[in-house]
Parts: structure tokens; C-alpha cells; sequence
């Protein structure tokens, strides 16, 4: 498995799925960030496309896809919608461009959902407790 240095240690990526989407998201020339894992793996990245970004989750063998969103009270950080259920899906474009959508077909009630970005999102306070990092490079 794939690993690389961020917070001045080796982190593995948890299934080799995440560290395709990984790849084929800087391919893309979306962003990625990821939060210092108390361990050693990376198993969640946010895709940000300078607009508003998402969330892919390992899942498994493979990934997830999510939203991200403000919270509907105004401070803090809100939820997502998970886009593929409980099914596994591989990295692909069409999975990583989903991150960006407002939401899913199902959804109901969406009058409050605002989408951030991801400056936004780091500047919220709940956001301090983490600390983040871009994935630039692979090598």
C-alpha cells in the first residue's frame, strides 16, 4: 500500500481505492486535503474544486462519495449526503464531480442546505480541533 509523509509521519492509505481517487483527483486539478489521523491511515479526503468541495470516504474495498455543507443553524459545520448508500464504488471522475453537487436526486426538504467552500470550512471553529493538510504530491 501506498504510503507518503504529512504530519511528520508515514501515512498509508487505507485501501488502494481512496489513493486512486486520491491520484486521479490532482490529475484533475482539484485539491486535496486530509486531517491528521490519530493512527496512521488516511481513510477520508476532501475534494475541493475551488467552488465547494466534498468528501471520499474508503469504504471497504473501495470508496464513498459525499456533500459537505454548512450547518442550517449558521455557525458550525453542517452534514453531507452520502451518495452511494452502503454500495462500493471505485474512483472515478464521474464519483469525484458528484462531491460537487448541491444534492442527490432523493433528497428532500433542501430549502436550508448551503454549500461551503473550503476555506469556509476550515475557518469554522468546530474545525480547529483538527489539523489539516494538502495532498500535493504522491512521490
Amino acid at each position: 500500500m501506498k504510503t507518503i509523509n504529512l504530519f511528520n509521519k508515514e501515512l498509508e492509505f487505507k485501501n488502494d481505492e481512496l489513493l486512486k481517487a486520491v491520484e486521479l483527483a490532482i490529475s484533475l486539478g482539484y485539491k486535496v486535503h486530509t486531517f491528521n489521523p490519530s493512527g496512521y491511515y488516511i481513510s477520508q479526503v476532501f475534494i475541493d474544486n475551488g467552488q465547494t468541495f466534498g468528501s471520499v470516504n474508503e469504504h471497504f474495498s473501495g470508496v464513498q462519495y459525499s456533500t459537505c455543507h454548512k450547518s442550517e443553524y449558521g455557525s458550525g459545520n453542517g452534514t453531507g449526503f452520502g451518495l452511494n448508500g452502503f454500495d462500493i464504488q471505485v474512483a472515478s471522475k464521474e464519483g469525484l464531480e458528484s462531491c460537487f453537487s448541491f444534492a442527490p436526486h432523493w433528497a428532500s426538504n433542501t430549502s436550508k442546505i448551503r454549500k461551503q467552500t473550503w476555506e469556509e470550512h476550515i475557518s469554522e471553529p468546530i474545525s480547529k480541533i483538527l489539523t489539516y493538510a494538502e495532498i500535493t504530491d504522491l512521490n
